[in-house]
C-alpha cells in the first residue's frame, strides 16, 4: 500500500474539548457506526465513482452530527446502562463460580475415589508387610487429591 493507491480518507468527526471525555466519544463513535452497519461502503453502492463520496459518507452522516453538548447526556445514558446490566453481570459471574466450584468438588471426589481404589490394591498386594495407620493413609490420599485437582503431578 502506499498514498497513490490506497488513499488516507480523514472525515471530519466531532472532537472533545476537555481531557476526560475521550471514552464516551469512543463509545458514540462507534454506536454511529453501529448505526451505519447495513450501509454498503463501496465505490459501487455510491453510485460514483468519485472518491469525495467516502470522505462525507462520515462528516456528513446523521449518525455522526452530535457534539460536546450531547456528551454529557451520553455520559448519564452509559451510566444507566451500566447500572442496569451490572446485576445481571454479577448474577452471571456468580453463578460461573458456582459451576467452576461445582466442577473442582466433582473432579477432586473422582481423584479421591481412584486414589481410595488404587491405594487399597495397593496395599492388598502388600500382604505381609507393615501397613499405614489407616489416618495416615487418608491424609495420603487427600494430599494426592488436593495436588491433582491444583494440577499438579501425583
Amino acid at each position: 500500500f502506499n498514498k497513490d493507491t490506497m488513499e488516507v480518507i480523514d472525515p471530519k468527526v466531532p472532537y472533545q474539548d476537555n481531557s476526560w471525555d475521550c471514552g464516551v466519544f469512543v463509545c458514540r463513535y462507534a454506536y454511529a457506526l453501529y448505526l451505519m452497519r447495513n450501509r454498503r461502503i463501496t465505490y459501487g453502492a455510491a453510485g460514483v465513482e468519485t472518491r469525495p463520496y467516502f470522505r462525507n459518507l462520515i462528516t456528513d452522516s446523521p449518525e455522526f452530527n452530535f457534539n460536546m453538548s450531547d456528551i454529557g447526556r451520553v455520559r448519564d445514558e452509559l451510566k444507566q446502562l451500566i447500572t442496569n446490566l451490572s446485576p445481571k453481570y454479577f448474577e452471571a459471574k456468580a453463578k460461573e463460580k458456582l459451576e467452576q466450584d461445582e466442577k473442582r468438588k466433582a473432579k477432586k471426589r473422582k481423584i479421591q475415589a481412584e486414589a481410595t481404589a488404587k491405594a487399597t490394591t495397593s496395599a492388598d498386594a502388600k500382604d505381609g508387610e507393615e501397613k499405614k495407620s489407616e489416618e495416615d493413609h487418608g491424609e495420603a490420599i487427600d494430599r494426592a487429591v488436593d495436588m491433582a485437582v491444583d494440577g499438579a503431578e501425583v
